[in-house]
């Protein structure tokens, strides 16, 4: 029987991840978001609120497992996906999957929201 075995929440002012968009272009999305993110949020007519739902939901997943985990583990390392049905969810890199399972995780479950202010996530972890 799978329990919750953590949860994680992370909430991101939007005019905080405008200004990084700005100040550091394509550098700060290169470090924190997989391609697939970046056409997904790209293609929005308000892309950052996308990016900041999903910088939101990378810290979320990091708080939600605790660590220390892999050395040059980041944000990249965790991406969000969109289902057909328009339900997000995670992804990891094959590294932080292996971590992942060994500390008895086996599955994560992601909630996305945002307003025009901030933009917040919740995981949820089942083991």
């Amino acid at each position: 029987m799978l329990m919750i075995i953590s949860i994680g929440l992370d909430i991101v002012e939007i005019k905080r991840i405008e200004r990084s968009l700005k100040t550091y272009k394509g550098r700060f999305c290169e470090k924190n978001f997989t391609q697939s993110e970046r056409e997904y949020c790209s293609s929005k007519r308000k892309p950052a609120q996308h990016y900041a739902a999903r910088f939101a939901a990378k810290e979320a997943v990091f708080k939600s497992l605790g660590g220390p985990w892999p050395a040059g583990c980041g944000h990249i390392d965790v991406e969000v996906l969109v289902e057909e049905s328009g339900k997000p969810f995670i992804k990891m890199s094959e590294t932080l999957e292996i971590e992942f399972k060994k500390a008895g995780m086996k599955r994560i479950f992601l909630s996305l929201t945002h307003t025009k202010q901030s933009a917040a996530a919740v995981v949820i972890i089942e083991g």
